[in-house]
């Protein structure tokens, strides 16, 4: 399945989640969520959603391809022509730290994605097949195999929600540049070997 357009830099690949709903919810609770005749239609896609993505790993099946796309862009702009190996550490430790400092952003959307994720649903099936894929779901082995299974779905919703977050990623690592930049300077101060030179001129330039 193809990703929507409107995911644009998103890393290619499934959006997988491991763990199963039932390791995650207690077992009343989950028997009482589950039960046959338990949910409307709109309470069945919230609840198969849940069970595509855990609450245990469910930020990096949604935001992780996103947030390694942006790391990606960020070693290939930033690291690459850095040649003194301690300043470059400098860069790839702050974009190591990138999923932490990404962390509230994530918390951020995370409804809203589970939102989507949900309408789709709604959208896309039955309220009678809504009711059997969420028996299912309840069942132990449902639950790990829709979890592990689950992809994101190539939707405008999603779309959306992705498209959200990204823009909301790359706001708090603009405005996070003064940091890094503040580390580069300190780190030049006490190496200024490692500051980048500018070319020669070419020989005879000088009469020019």
């Amino acid at each position: 399945m193809n990703r929507p357009a409107s995911a644009i830099a998103l890393a290619a690949g499934l959006f997988m989640a491991t763990p199963a709903l039932a390791q995650d919810t207690p077992a009343s609770a989950f028997d009482a969520a589950f039960a046959p005749d338990a949910a409307a239609p709109a309470d069945d896609a919230r609840l198969i959603a849940e069970a595509m993505f855990p609450a245990s790993g469910r930020r990096e099946a949604f935001f992780g391809d996103a947030i390694a796309a942006i790391q990606a862009q960020m070693r290939m702009n930033a690291v690459r022509g850095i040649a003194d190996a301690g300043l470059r550490k400098v860069v790839e430790d702050y974009i190591a730290a990138i999923p932490e400092r990404l962390e509230p952003v994530a918390g951020k959307h995370d409804a809203p994605m589970l939102a989507a994720v949900a309408t789709w649903l709604s959208r896309d099936f039955s309220a009678d097949e809504l009711r059997d894929i969420r028996i299912f779901a309840g069942t132990a082995g449902g639950a790990r195999f829709i979890a592990r299974k689950a992809a994101l779905p190539d939707d405008a919703d999603v779309a959306n929600a992705l498209r959200a977050f990204s823009a909301d990623a790359v706001a708090v690592l603009a405005a996070d540049r003064a940091g890094l930049a503040e580390k580069v300077r300190a780190y030049i101060t006490e190496h200024p070997e490692a500051a980048p030179r500018r070319p020669e001129p070419p020989a005879g330039a000088e009469g020019r």
